[in-house]
């Protein structure tokens, strides 16, 4: 009895509770606004969120829910997720079996939508595991929840929606927002979108966007697979502005991992870029991004037109018709509030039109080249290998005009800064300007290693250059230039100058001449433009003949020196110039002259206008050792019909050695009388000359001290010989005329014995006149 009393008695318990429930239930059904209240309550308390609504309409069969003034937020950051829906609607079933279940969405309805996220920070921190996150953990609850691992959506349509989010350095917007999806195809999100990086001072607008979304999400990793187009869009930095931006990806986004990877991206920049590669995105452990370019092409003649660095400072203006290619990677990651930049790139350039304007003079040409650069969060890349072939090149400036067939260099560095490992260049052409004159030079190579140039100071350094000129020799260079002080060195050992001076016209046609030569220059310029000028030319072993053999030189050496100062901007050069010869032999038609025993030696201050090509000497002195020296003071001009006024002054020398060298020595054998007279004293001569080469006018006189002469066989001698004598030249016209009003020149001869054969001792004593060439006893 008492088993059979327990067994009614729990029955009875059990049915009262079940209705209980049925009443409960029937009780719920038939007033859902309780149920409401109550579902708020714990949707927010089991997934850490606040959930608001102004009214919520619902039924379980069909499963719909109709929900208008809908707040969601964090419980544990608010402001960190805010989530607000004016009027939302939405009918779904589950389908599949137990723990495969599907939630199918068959429809979704939203008007007026907004979502603000910071940081993505939201649920409770003590509910979640150590390494979850708040999204993670939003996640896991829903699927726990509905029991359901994926998400099919039939028909969706959201209109006047707008996303703000922020992910530490990044911001990003979305307005105008719609969504669409009919019975079949991918879900179409349009709308206004807009990042911006503050840090890097970047900002992308993009006014058309559209994004094509699969219907379909898994549970608990949510991955998103979509294609995403951007048209029109805008870029803009600190230091430039990009239009025309147009975009195509493949997304794949993980909302767990908080990451995202564009692959076969494909982006245009109007004509000036064309990009296709793949692009990841990554906000977890911190922001972070990647590039990897498989081709980018650049149109440089529209990028350098967009660039400040090349047209409002930085580097000199630069401008090029081509296409620049690159491919590579490159990534970057938030590190202490800063982004840390890096990646490795190659670039092609192939047949390159270019000009660039600098402030040294122009360069142009056809260029292609290869490079390997890093990029970093210094700015400029860092090229570790660069070549390139300049070809169908020309230099210009006031100075010269340089062209070339071809400049190879290889380099490295980052700008401003860069080594040039080498470099060689081959010139056909140049011509050198100086004011008045114009240089020619032809068939140079020129060739280098281990220099540095810099951008930023202007300054160059070129420890070894060498250079080669044809028919010429070899020549070494050494070269540092900056703004305010540069120096340039070059040296010439068998340099050819010679066969130079041939190529110029400075030795006469048919002259067979040979021998070795040295050269050394160095120049230092300042800023004032003011340059120190220090000069020596060598030649040794110099030997040369004219085709009639009347001019002969053997075994000479010779030198040439000048050290001081030049101004180019106006063309003015000053200091010592001197010059000598020693050894060897020379004959000149008929005189003779051995070095050996009569070196030349000249020196003193001389001026160059070049612009003017006018040349100035202030006591220039010259001569031959034993046998007279001169003075010369004047101006000489260098036109097409030369021109000039010079003083010469001749120190008293000895005459038996003057008459030796003019006249017994050319005329001795052909005049045998020469050879017995043996003429004495000490001869001077102060000589005016001016005019030009055709209308000549030498003007002063001769002057003879202490003079005497013998002629043993004749028996004749005379003794207490002074002479002034007068000097009136005039060729060309003035020759022929008498000068009005101008006194003649006078001079006076006298000798104190005069003996001759059959002939008493006499003396003579009497003046002399001189007017254009005419001597008189008056």
């Amino acid at each position: 009895m008492r088993a059979a009393r327990k067994i009614i008695v729990f029955s009875s318990l059990f049915l009262l509770i079940l209705a209980g429930l049925l009443a409960a239930a029937v009780y719920l059904y038939r007033n859902p606004e309780i149920v409401a209240a109550h579902a708020e309550q714990y949707f927010s308390n089991a997934l850490g969120l606040d959930i608001r609504s102004g009214r919520v309409e619902w039924s379980l069969r069909p499963l719909r829910i109709e929900a208008g003034e809908v707040s969601i937020s964090s419980l544990s950051k608010p402001g960190a997720f805010q989530l607000e829906i004016q009027e939302i609607g939405c009918g779904m079933h589950l389908d599949g079996r137990f723990g495969r279940r599907v939630l199918v969405v068959d429809y979704i309805r939203a008007v007026g939508m907004s979502v603000e996220i910071q940081d993505m920070d939201f649920g409770d921190p003590g509910e979640r595991s150590k390494g979850e996150n708040a999204l993670e953990g939003l996640l896991g609850r829903l699927a726990g929840f509905f029991l359901f691992r994926d998400i099919s959506i039939g028909e969706i349509s959201i209109e006047e929606g707008d996303v703000h989010a922020r992910f530490e350095d990044v911001d990003f917007t979305m307005s105008r927002l719609s969504a669409r999806r009919g019975p079949d195809g991918p879900i179409e999100i349009a709308g206004e979108a807009g990042i911006r990086m503050p840090l890097i001072g970047l900002e992308l607008a993009m006014p058309d966007v559209r994004l094509a979304l699969p219907p379909g999400i898994s549970f608990p990793s949510v991955r998103v697979t979509a294609d995403l187009e951007i048209n029109d869009a805008k870029v803009e930095t600190t230091q430039m502005s990009l239009d025309g931006v147009c975009a195509r990806f493949d997304l794949d986004a993980d909302f767990v991992e908080k990451s995202v990877t564009a692959s076969k991206a494909v982006v245009s920049v109007g004509n000036v870029l064309k990009f296709n590669g793949s692009l990841e995105g990554r906000l977890k452990p911190r922001p972070a991004f990647g590039i990897a370019a498989e081709r980018c092409a650049i149109e440089l003649s529209d990028f350098l037109s967009i660039m400040p660095l090349f047209t409002v400072g930085g580097l000199p203006q630069l401008k090029a018709d081509g296409i620049l290619s690159v491919s590579g990677r490159a990534g970057g990651a938030i590190v202490n509030e800063r982004w840390n930049l890096e990646g490795n790139f190659e670039a092609l350039l192939e047949k390159t039109v270019f000009s660039w304007k600098t402030a040294g003079g122009d360069l142009r040409g056809v260029v292609s080249g290869a490079s390997d650069f890093l990029l970093d969060s210094g700015g400029f890349p860092a090229i570790t290998r660069a070549g390139m072939v300049i070809s169908e090149g020309m230099f210009s400036n006031d100075a010269a005009v340089v062209e070339f067939t071809g400049l190879e260099m290889h380099f490295s560095g980052r700008h401003p800064a860069y080594e040039i490992e080498r470099f060689a260049a081959r010139i056909p052409r140049a011509d050198l300007y100086m004011p008045g004159n114009r240089l020619t030079l032809e068939n140079i190579y020129v060739a280098g290693s281990g220099s540095s140039v810099d951008f930023d100071t202007l300054s160059v350094d070129f420890p070894d250059v060498s250079i080669s000129l044809q028919p010429a020799g070899n020549f070494s260079a050494r070269a540092r230039i900056r703004p305010g002080a540069s120096h340039i060195s070059v040296v010439g050992k068998d340099a050819g100058l010679i066969q130079l001076a041939g190529r110029f016209g400075l030795v006469p046609v048919g002259w067979d001449v040979y021998g070795t030569d040295e050269i050394q220059i160095e120049a230092s310029l300042d800023s004032e433009h003011h340059m120190a000028l220090k000069g020596k030319i060598k030649l040794e072993s110099v030997s040369f003949e004219d085709p009639t053999g009347r001019f002969i030189g053997e075994g000479l050496s010779a030198w040439l020196a000048f050290d001081g100062t030049a101004d180019m901007e106006s063309g003015f050069i000053s200091g010592e110039l001197s010059a000598g010869a020693g050894d060897g032999e020379v004959l000149f038609d008929l005189f003779y002259m051995d070095l050996g025993r009569n070196p030349f030696r000249a020196g003193g201050a001389v001026e160059f206008f070049i612009s003017e090509r006018r040349a100035r000497v202030a006591r220039y002195g010259l001569g031959f050792e034993n046998l007279f020296d001169f003075v010369v003071e004047g101006t000489a001009v260098a036109r097409s019909i030369p021109s000039g006024r010079l003083d010469l002054h001749l120190s008293p020398a000895s005459l038996s050695p003057l008459y030796d060298f003019l006249v017994r020595g050319p005329f001795g054998r052909r005049i045998p009388f020469l050879n017995g007279l043996r003429p004495e004293g000490m001869i001077s001569a102060e000589l005016e000359l001016s005019g030009t080469p055709v209308a000549l006018s030498v003007r002063g006189g001769i002057k003879l001290r202490s003079g005497s002469f013998s002629f043993t066989e004749k028996e004749m001698s005379g003794r207490g010989i002074s002479l002034d004598l007068p000097v009136w030249i005039e060729t060309g016209s003035g020759g022929k005329r008498v000068i009005a009003g101008v006194e003649p020149l006078s001079g006076r001869f006298s000798v104190a014995d005069l003996r001759m054969p059959l002939l008493p001792a006499q003396h003579f004593d009497f003046t002399l006149e001189a007017a254009p060439n005419r001597i008189r006893i008056p």
